[in-house]
C-alpha cells in the first residue's frame, strides 16, 4: 500500500512540477511581451521625439526661406518698375524715331532701325557718365 500512495505522491508532486513550469513560462512570456511592449513605446517615442525635431527644422528653414523671399520684394518691385519705365518708352518711341530716321535723315531700309538704338545708347551712356562723376 506504501508504494500506491507513494506512487499518486509522486504524480501529484510531477503535476505541481509540472503546473510550476507552466507558470514560470506563462511569467517569462508575460515578462517579454512587456518588455517588447516598452522598447516599442521607447522606439515609438524617440521616432516621435526625432520627428519633431525634423518639423521644426524644417519649419525654421521653411520660415527663413520666406523671409528671404519676401526680403526681395522691394527689390524686385523696383526693378520691374525701372524695366517699365525704361523698356515702354523705348518701345513706343522705336517705331516713329526709325521712321524719321528713314524719311528724313534718309538712312536706308534695314539702317534706319539703328537709329534709336544709338539714341537710347547714348542716353544710358551720359546717365552711366553722370553717376561716375
Amino acid at each position: 500500500m506504501s508504494t500506491l500512495k507513494e506512487y499518486r505522491d509522486e504524480k501529484r508532486r510531477d503535476r505541481q512540477a509540472n503546473a510550476q513550469i507552466d507558470q514560470d513560462i506563462a511569467d517569462r512570456e508575460a515578462a517579454r511581451r512587456r518588455m517588447d511592449e516598452t522598447h516599442r513605446l521607447q522606439l515609438k517615442a524617440s521616432a516621435q521625439v526625432e520627428n519633431d525635431a525634423r518639423r521644426r527644422v524644417d519649419q525654421a528653414q521653411r520660415r527663413a526661406r520666406l523671409k528671404e523671399t519676401f526680403g526681395k520684394l522691394p527689390e524686385l518691385g523696383m526693378s520691374a518698375l525701372w524695366a517699365t519705365m525704361i523698356v515702354l518708352p523705348l518701345t513706343l518711341a522705336w517705331l516713329p524715331q526709325a521712321t524719321f530716321a528713314a524719311d528724313n535723315l534718309h538712312i536706308p531700309s534695314p539702317f534706319h532701325h539703328l537709329f534709336p538704338a544709338v539714341i537710347e545708347c547714348a542716353a544710358w551712356l551720359c546717365a552711366f557718365e553722370a553717376h561716375r562723376r
